[in-house]
């Protein structure tokens, strides 16, 4: 290794060593070396490792090379003192800070203000530690201006180990920082818009969750607040909503909301617009579904609103989506920006394009809640009573069913029905004959008596059909009908063709009756006038009086059937006279007795017990009625003869007549009918009656308000006891 004793020198890339036998000598194992600044003009001189070599050659080659790099290179290359004066400045210096490098002040001196004590607190540091450092800092210039630079600190030690310089590489970043700031601000500008479109597409989805939460059974006010929240969430000044009519024909505008007003746009509501005035548009949304006009005024499909629409209301933006409801597109959403133009991003677009679905939701939640508001007043205002059923028991029921059953509906809630059949079979019955109906799919419907809270009886006509014959958990609808009134009428209207048939009856066995009865009395009148008639002169007196009595008798005896036929008819007019009045029983009953004793076949016996109450309030006349029809039939009745028992009996409240014979008895299945009119027992063969006597009986017994009873025991006897109450004289 040769070296040339001319100057101190520095490496610029490396740790130098100083040769201490020569003292003015840095050696460095790259391939130049740099001269330190002398007092005088300084050399530059570069030594190489290669033998062989002339020094002073090598030497001019170097300080060539070396001038040629330092006067291209950018970077700075300055060597301080310890004291930290410069002692060299590279030639790159000037033509990188311009007038910069010429000073000759204190290193510092050109260090920005804010940056020098930051410098200086670091060049301590690397003395104090013998370690260079990387930073960076500000070049002020006289005009102001600021340059950024970075550099690399390194320290050169003598030959023994001593710090004598500290060796600066710096370069000028201030393209770099410049770049850097650009990219921070730009990467700012991107955060905040990601930031900004975040926090947007955030509030976008509150909203969305916000109005999937509000109740849209009222379109109205959904309306509005859907349309509300659009606005303000696409920061919009004008959203409407435009129902299609007349198929597909025109639009109207059913509501408009201003963003700056913050509520809805009176004047707007009923603004028309015709298809055949704008048919790009109509077509577009028709068939796109979703239109996205950044300039209004130059859209195809829009530009023919300019005139009439867009420039009276300073429109220039539209995004228009079509709003869906049961499968056809019904109106449009309209987001209409005023003012500047505004490019619709994909993010706001799906935005709108979910309003519309909350639209939809919300056309659909109305519909339905019209149509339970519909129901709802057709099963509360139906003359049926309606239930729902679940497990037998009930969980809803309308009004018709509290005022049926006479409860309160919220009370019923959760209990069977059992309470409201007027018999547990009947309850049971419905179970075991209406749920196989039920599974499947039948209507069940029969009728019963049901039961009031009050505990009155009634009759309904209850249906029954299951929501899911699949499922039967899921509840059974039913209905209950009163149909008291039907039943009273069906009753009536049986009752009245009964009547019919009884009166048919009736009027068969009058004519029957008449028919008989009549011609035996008229065939004695005819055949005694005849024989009057003619036989008069060659009659004996005597047997000319026996014709005129059975005249008589013929006579009398159709007399009494008229008089009981005329009885019948008032008793069934509700025209039976009734004036009870004082009367001594105990002789009444003697001398009816005593008539029949007379007029009665020889082979009837009788047995009297008088009544030992003197004076009673009856009827006299409908008493006669009463005890000779009843001694009548005993005796008529008894063709064999036998005794016929006569007696009375009183006590505090009434007076019990009785009446017994032997005779031939009573059928059982006549029993029911004795007392109809013109009803006679099927035993009674040749013997003859017209049928009223025990009706008429029947009758005047009732009048007096009493009572009847009969006991028979057929081809033995017939008892017959009526009761009747004393009256107040």
């Amino acid at each position: 290794m040769k070296t040339v004793a001319t100057g101190r020198w520095i490496g610029t890339d490396s740790q130098p060593q100083c040769k201490s036998q020569y003292d003015k000598m840095f050696v460095f194992p790259y391939r130049f070396y740099l001269p330190l600044e002398q007092t005088e003009k300084p050399d530059y001189q570069i030594m190489t490792a290669q033998s062989g070599s002339s020094p002073e050659l090598k030497f001019r080659e170097s300080e060539d090379i070396f001038h040629l790099i330092t006067e291209n290179m950018d970077d700075l290359i300055m060597v301080l003192d310890t004291e930290g004066l410069p002692v060299y400045k590279s030639p790159s210096y000037r033509r990188v800070l311009g007038d910069l490098s010429d000073e000759s002040a204190v290193s510092l001196d050109h260090v920005h203000p804010d940056d020098r004590a930051r410098i200086k607190s670091i060049f301590q540091k690397v003395i104090a530690s013998g370690q260079g450092q990387r930073t960076e800092y500000r070049y002020l210039f006289r005009s102001g201006e600021i340059r950024h630079m970075e550099s690399q600190s390194s320290v050169i030690r003598d030959e023994n180990g001593r710090i004598r310089n500290i060796l600066i590489v710096a370069r000028d970043i201030s393209e770099r920082k410049r770049a850097e700031d650009e990219f921070r601000l730009l990467n700012q500008e991107l955060e905040s818009r990601i930031r900004a479109r975040t926090e947007q597409i955030r509030h976008q989805r509150d909203v969305l969750v916000e109005l999937a939460h509000l109740d849209k059974s009222d379109f109205r006010h959904a309306l509005t607040k859907i349309l509300g929240a659009a606005a303000t969430a696409l920061n919009v000044e004008r959203v409407s909503f435009w129902r299609l009519a007349g198929n597909k024909s025109r639009i109207e505008c059913e509501q408009l909301f201003l963003n700056s007003r913050g509520e809805p746009d009176p004047e707007a509501a009923g603004i028309i617009l015709l298809k055949q005035d704008f048919p790009d548009y109509f077509a577009a949304i028709l068939q796109q579904q979703t239109l996205i006009a950044d300039d209004a005024r130059t859209h195809p499909a829009t530009r023919a609103f300019t005139p009439s629409y867009l420039t009276p209301y300073a429109i220039f933006s539209m995004l228009d989506v079509a709003v869906w409801f049961r499968g056809n597109i019904v109106g449009i959403l309209c987001h209409e920006q005023v003012g500047d133009a505004r490019l619709w991003t994909p993010e706001e677009v799906d935005f709108a394009s979910s309003i519309a679905t909350m639209l939809a939701l919300a056309l659909e939640a109305s519909s339905r809640a019209q149509a339970e508001t519909e129901r709802a007043v057709i099963l509360e205002n139906s003359e049926i009573g309606i239930s729902l059923h679940k497990d037998r028991r009930m969980m809803w029921a309308n009004r018709k069913m509290e005022e049926l059953f006479g409860f309160d509906r919220n009370e019923r809630v959760g209990l069977t029905a059992e309470s409201q059949f007027a018999t547990p079979e009947s309850f049971d019955e419905v179970g075991k004959l209406a749920y196989p109906m039920l599974a499947q799919g039948l209507v069940f419907r029969r009728e019963y008596e049901m039961l009031r809270k009050d505990g009155t009886k009634f009759w309904c006509q209850i249906s029954g059909k299951a929501i899911d014959p699949d499922d039967l958990s899921k509840g059974s609808i039913w209905t209950s009908e009163d149909i008291s009134e039907r039943i009273r009428q069906e009753r009536e209207i049986r009752n009245a063709l009964e009547k019919e048939r009884q009166l048919n009856e009736l009027k068969n066995r009058f004519v029957s009756m008449t028919s008989h009865e009549f011609r035996t009395p008229l065939s004695t009148i005819l055949s005694s006038t005849e024989l009057l008639q003619h036989y008069h002169d060659r009659l004996p007196a005597e047997e000319r009086g026996e014709i005129l009595n059975s005249i008589q008798t013929a006579v009398k005896r159709m007399t009494a059937m008229l008089d009981e036929i005329l009885i019948i008819g008032k008793a069934d007019a509700g025209r039976m006279e009734f004036n009870p009045q004082p009367m001594e029983l105990s002789t009444f009953c003697n001398r009816l007795l005593e008539e029949f004793r007379r007029a009665a076949p020889g082979n009837i016996r009788f047995a009297y017990s008088p009544p030992l109450c003197r004076e009673v309030c009856m009827d006299e006349k409908l008493l006669r009625h009463i005890l000779s029809n009843l001694l009548s039939n005993a005796i008529k009745y008894s063709p064999h003869g036998g005794t016929v028992s006569f007696g009375a009996a009183c006590n505090a409240d009434a007076v019990v007549f009785k009446i017994c014979d032997q005779g031939i008895g009573i059928p059982e299945e006549d029993l029911p009918h004795l007392f109809e009119s013109f009803h006679r027992a099927g035993n009674v063969g040749n013997i003859s009656g017209t049928g009223l006597g025990l009706s008429i009986v029947k009758r005047s017994v009732e009048r007096h308000g009493g009572d009847i009873e009969i006991e028979s025991r057929l081809g033995l006897n017939t008892t017959f006891l009526v009761t009747i109450p004393l009256q107040q004289t």
